[in-house]
């Protein structure tokens, strides 16, 4: 091989070879081609793919130095940003230090608790909240008197008893259990919408209330959901 190479190199003008006998050329069977034409096209794809991820890999280098000069850069900004500034901590907390080198912390966190605006910062300003008063009145009034109190109602839903359960029934029922002061309506459906069960809004007495929240009293399976009225 290395003779025909430097011949090649030198264009040396070699014998041409020709066979004079063909019955001693073996013969070449068609699945022995196909094996041929594979390995050349596996060997062209393989240089094809050599050529992509060379420029693959030319084209993901500047990618990833920019994004390591962009990490490096974020995290400047967020270490500059997470430090105040010298002068902005000393102008504005100056109050703190002049505190802590004549008092206690204890001190100082008992005068925060009594009166929230003596805590010492210049851009914070803290005002207590005030509750609303509410207060109770007391005074018996006679139920012929014209100023008198409403009184306050238990209000719940009751839900899951039976379809054919009307207001009258259910008004019967609860008066029976010792309930006073009943007042039942039955909740009707809205856009078309059926129901298997019933539902109601009953209303009683305050004065009935043990009797209202006990379970024995309802019956089994029924469901009764209580409504807050917020007051006045």
């Amino acid at each position: 091989m290395a003779t025909f190479g430097w011949a090649d190199s030198v264009l040396a003008q070699l014998p041409t070879f020709v066979a004079v006998k063909l019955n001693r050329i073996p013969s070449v069977k068609p699945g022995d081609t196909d094996v041929c034409t594979l390995t050349a096209s596996v060997s062209a794809l393989q240089q094809q793919m050599s050529a992509v991820m060379h420029k693959l890999q030319q084209i993901q280098q500047p990618n990833q130095q920019l994004m390591s000069t962009t990490q490096t850069q974020s995290t400047n900004d967020r270490n500059d940003a997470a430090l105040p500034s010298i002068t902005s901590v000393s102008n504005e907390h100056q109050d703190w230090a002049d505190a802590l080198t004549t008092r206690s912390w204890s001190n100082m966190a008992a005068d925060c608790r009594n009166d929230p605006t003596t805590f010492p910062s210049n851009s914070r300003k803290y005002t207590a909240v005030q509750k609303p008063v509410k207060i109770t009145g007391k005074k018996m009034i006679n139920s012929d008197a014209k100023v008198k109190s409403a009184p306050r109602r238990l209000t719940a839903f009751v839900g899951r008893l039976h379809i054919d359960t009307s207001e009258e029934d259910l008004h019967e029922y609860l008066s029976a259990a010792g309930i006073i002061d009943v007042k039942c309506k039955k909740l009707a459906a809205k856009d078309g919408r059926t129901f298997n069960t019933a539902a109601f809004t009953v209303s009683c007495s305050d004065t009935s209330r043990d009797v209202f929240y006990d379970e024995s009293v309802w019956p089994s399976g029924s469901e009764l959901a209580l409504v807050t009225i917020p007051p006045y």
